[in-house]
């Protein structure tokens, strides 16, 4: 499975559809919502999966929040008609997961909504109370012609109301399946992404930091540490370069001095892109994606969990 919205709620990972292919590769829309309960102990080649709930259409690449009440926040992404198949035959952008009791509504909201799109990313801003959403595209997928967003737009849980702020002065340009971390100083670091013509964009092309070489990628994922650090991991380069592995597979941004290093991994993992991750205790935990390679465009998808401590960067088997 890859594309999958997620959200980690106290001790719990939900993952929210995501695209499932067959042995062609080609790619079904799932409705299913699985828990993952990291409060007790399982092996990873074998993860107890709990179906909790089905979302009203197949979905996935929607950014997900959350927010207050352990309720998980979607927003955008494909949203594919189980019955007749079509995409995006819903006006609702919105979705809103409550876990307890679990229900799945589409809020009545005010205000103007921004435009339909799919590999955004969306924040939860604790000290402003609303959903913070940058990026993302439009393009086929979504029955739609390609188009890029740089614009942000606030949403209140409390009010339900849109605020649309547009591009703002000395926004990152129009990108799409890029990352977006909350600092506790309450900046929010960008890292990567897609820009036209599906080229990736450098890693930190605004921030200029300095240290170890990290390649530009796209469908990666990152995590921030208690220190304040964000832990990035896998996604794929440029299409003109057929979707390949970008190097160094982990690194890590210091952001108290903006500095990229590559930790020493002992044990393997496959290199993923399109995947989840989550950080829980010391554990980085990873799910799902496409296996990429170093010559060629990925050929195999994962539907397994994998776990890397921390501390000493070693993979748990």
């Amino acid at each position: 499975m890859v594309d999958s919205p997620s959200a980690l709620v106290d001790d719990k990972i939900y993952f929210i559809g995501g695209r499932v292919p067959d042995s062609s590769r080609t790619f079904r829309i799932s409705n299913q919502i699985l828990l993952l309960n990291l409060s007790e102990s399982f092996y990873v080649d074998n993860p107890p999966w709990i179906n909790v709930s089905s979302f009203p259409y197949g979905i996935s690449s929607a950014a997900t929040a959350v927010g207050n009440f352990e309720s998980i926040f979607l927003f955008g992404g494909i949203k594919e008609n189980l019955t007749t198949h079509l995409v995006n035959d819903t006006t609702s952008l919105l979705y809103k997961f409550n876990t307890i009791p679990t229900s799945i509504v589409a809020p009545v909201v005010s205000g103007t909504q921004p435009q339909n799109r799919r590999a955004s990313t969306m924040i939860f801003v604790k000290s402003i109370g609303k959903l913070w959403i940058f990026g993302g595209r439009q393009d086929i997928l979504m029955g739609l012609n390609f188009t890029l967003f740089n614009d942000v737009a606030l949403f209140n849980p409390d009010l339900l109301s849109w605020d649309l702020r547009g591009s703002l002065p000395d926004s990152p340009k129009p990108r799409a399946h890029h990352t977006a971390t909350l600092l506790k100083n309450g900046i929010i670091v960008i890292l990567g992404g897609v820009e036209e013509q599906n080229e990736t964009v450098p890693i930190d092309i605004n921030l200029q930091a300095t240290g170890s070489l990290v390649e530009p990628r796209s469908s990666h994922t990152a995590v921030l540490t208690d220190d304040d650090k964000i832990i990035i991991y896998g996604g794929w380069k440029t299409w003109r370069e057929n979707n390949t592995t970008p190097t160094p597979l982990i690194a890590i941004l210091d952001t108290s001095t903006y500095t990229w290093s590559s930790p020493k991994i002992t044990g393997d993992s496959p290199p993923l892109q399109s995947h989840v991750a989550h950080l829980y205790a010391n554990y980085l935990i990873l799910a799902f994606g496409n296996i990429t390679n170093v010559n060629g465009p990925p050929t195999d998808t994962t539907n397994k969990i994998y776990l890397l401590d921390i501390k000493n960067f070693t993979w748990e088997l």
